[in-house]
């Protein structure tokens, strides 16, 4: 077909539970410099608002096409795409990502140049926060590759751009010559199974250095889930790329060998990351045993270097577990061995333990307010942190234990993570108590929850065992449910009914943003979450017909934060967005937090477990904090006009958690330095 200004675009979109993305990825697309595009959305099964939001899309401009399906997975949306597709080039665009306007334009003009059939262009990995970062190229310069050439560069490189089929061009004939290419259904890493053959298919691939497609990593993104599927199915792409390689020339199996050896290293990694992560012991070493089968000697490949090589051995030693859990150990052990330093001299020292690197916000302000308090309520002692990872090398290595001497406390991290529903943390909350039963042990305020499945009960029974033996432990719940349970299950125990620690901060946030306007939401996009898609866009169609501006936000963000500064930097912004809005619609206990320390009208959903339900008591005298639970549509309607329009109100009385906080932490504090 020949190239001119009339060739169609076919850009395909799989869709699934993105309507808070959803438009703003349409919208980059029918927003193109080039005009000529069919735009195939393909719903597949998705139970928010994406279908609707889908059809109101293809109302709005005739270039739109829309596929209703029963939920399949991502393969079988793409394939149902290429199928629909009548373009002369296809294009695919995930739905939570966006496009440049000139990206159409610009890949099919290096075609026109080129006559490549795949053109390639570089990304921007955004992040939640607004923040992008440019992706590594593997060719800094435009260049242009012939089949053999870019098969060898894909299997030596690890550059994202490369490796993914969303960043790219496709000429038609690609998909649709005997035999045809569709992505495998049913499977996770469709890219990885498919690109290398298309790669193969194509005469030549152009790449070009300009960044024009906008990747969103997000958290409840299928990339960003590592479980036993994704890891299994890793497995088996690796041994079908190995298969493939046998036809091949000898200089691309070794480069596919290289590939795969990194590539095994890597999944080892991942083992040591989440040992649940295959079904059972045998898997992962019979793959390795399958390995040193098949791949050529690795010291006779030109491609392997004195790094992969160690790393063969020890996978065929089966000692790359144990020097993944060295290495991702590298930090933790370098924070024991400085917090064990700080803990020589005779100063008496309060032990944080348990605390959070992670991204999430509400986690990291319980971190902030405890250290607060606990300099507070322990004038003049040495305060040292010991976060979960560090805590976890100290378990595998025992030479690394914290020193806890006699007159020293421990304090461990408050939160929601008491009991079944985080595994790890509470195998290390088990672990502190046991290790240090003699010692004054304080649990911060915490929500508990078993579940009643078998997991739950084996999990609560390994915790009453360990619990019960503890001679000093006492532990505060910050809501009413857990204090009646804990009391219940626990009995051995000291129980206090104590409010979230983060409601403390008030008095620290000093002043930020004086003008509010609109809604800010905090939404939950985890295993906790159980508030519908399609009452959360009713809300926001509401707010879009009534001309109100909203902000769709969340306490949870991607990087990890180790020190306090850093904490409260990425904590800060949270606050600001909740003090600029003139409510906040939350389903996260801690966006409830926010609204009420910085004194914003809150609309609250709830989420798996009883922490907002029973942790909503602490505010009933709030006249500003809303239960949606207890409101009609009617009413949560109203509420929203009444933030939303007129004089701002003020939020009066202030909320007096705080000061409830301290009081029952400097009663403990005396008894622990009696």
């Amino acid at each position: 077909m020949r190239m001119d200004d009339e060739t169609k675009v076919s850009v395909i979109v799989p869709i699934y539970r993105v309507e808070a993305y959803l438009e703003k990825c349409v919208d980059s697309i029918l927003r193109q410099d080039y005009g000529n595009l069919e735009v195939i959305l393909v719903d597949d099964g998705s139970p928010d608002g994406c279908p609707a939001i889908c059809d109101a899309l293809a109302r709005r401009d005739s270039r739109v096409r829309v596929i209703h399906q029963a939920n399949g997975g991502l393969s079988r949306a793409r394939n149902a795409g290429i199928e629909a597709s009548t373009g002369a080039y296809l294009l695919f665009v995930d739905s939570d990502d966006w496009i440049a306007p000139d990206m159409c334009s610009r890949l099919l003009q290096t075609a026109r140049e080129t006559g490549a059939d795949i053109v390639s262009c570089n990304l921007f990995f955004c992040y939640p926060d607004g923040t992008r970062e440019l992706n590594k190229m593997a060719f800094p310069d435009a260049a242009v590759f012939d089949s053999g050439e870019i098969l060898k560069n894909y299997f030596l490189s690890d550059s994202m751009d490369l490796v993914v089929v969303w960043n790219k061009l496709y000429r038609r004939e690609l998909f649709f010559s005997e035999p045809q290419i569709r992505f495998p259904a049913g499977r996770l890493h469709e890219d990885y199974y498919t690109m290398h053959l298309l790669y193969e298919r194509a005469r030549n691939t152009a790449i070009i250095p300009d960044a024009l497609y906008h990747y969103l990593l997000r958290e409840g993104s299928i990339m960003r889930n590592f479980g036993q599927k994704n890891v299994l199915d890793q497995l088996d792409c690796v041994q079908k790329i190995w298969d493939w390689a046998q036809q091949k020339p000898k200089d691309l199996q070794r480069c596919v060998a290289y590939h795969i050896m990194r590539r095994a290293f890597d999944l080892a990694w991942r083992d040591y990351l989440d040992p649940t992560l295959l079904p059972d012991n045998s898997v992962f070493p019979a793959f390795v045993r399958g390995l040193r089968k098949q791949l050529p000697c690795p010291w006779r490949n030109p491609y392997v270097g004195k790094k992969e090589l160690a790393k063969y051995i020890l996978l065929n030693l089966h000692l790359a577990g144990p020097a993944c859990r060295l290495w991702g150990e590298r930090k933790a052990i370098v924070q024991l061995v400085v917090s064990g330093s700080r803990a020589i001299f005779p100063r008496k020292t309060v032990f944080l333990m348990s605390t959070p690197w992670h991204g999430n916000l509400g986690d990291q302000a319980i971190v902030l307010a405890e250290y607060r308090l606990l300099r507070k309520v322990f004038p003049g002692w040495r305060l040292v942190e010991y976060p979960t990872e560090a805590l976890q090398g100290a378990r595998k290595f025992p030479f690394l234990r914290p020193a806890v001497r006699k007159g020293d406390v421990i304090v461990i991290h408050g939160g929601g993570n008491l009991g079944s529903l985080y595994p790890r943390e509470e195998e290390v909350h088990r672990w502190l108590i046991s290790t240090y039963r003699d010692r004054r042990i304080l649990m911060m305020p915490q929500s508990i929850f078993f579940s009643e499945d078998e997991d739950g009960r084996r999990s609560l029974q390994e915790s009453q065992s360990v619990y019960q033996q503890a001679e000093n432990l006492t532990i505060f719940e910050r809501d009413a449910v857990s204090h009646a349970y804990g009391k219940r299950v626990f009995p051995a125990v000291h129980h206090e009914l104590v409010p979230d620690v983060v409601t403390s901060l008030e008095a620290d946030i000093g002043a930020m943003a004086a003008r509010r306007a609109g809604v800010c939401f905090f939404l939950r996009a985890d295993k906790e979450k159980v508030l519908p898609d399609a009452l959360v866009q009713e809300i926001k169609g509401w707010l879009s017909a009534h001309e109100i501006p909203y902000l769709v936000s969340d306490t949870v963000i991607s990087e990890n934060l180790r020190t306090n500064a850093a904490r409260w930097a990425a904590v800060r912004t949270r606050l600001e967005q909740a003090r600029k809005a003139r409510m906040v619609v939350t389903d996260r206990y801690h966006g409830l937090i926010f609204s009420v320390i910085t004194r914003t009208p809150a609309l609250v959903f709830r989420s798996y477990d009883t922490k907002i339900s029973s942790g909503l008591d602490w505010f009933r005298d709030l006249p500003w904090v809303h239960d949606a639970a207890e409101l009609s549509a009617d009413a949560i309607e109203k509420i929203l006009a009444d933030a939303c329009r007129g004089e701002e109100q003020a939020c009066v009385p202030a909320c007096r958690c705080g000061e409830q906080v301290l009081q029952q932490l400097e009663v403990w504090a005396r008894q622990a330095q009696r």
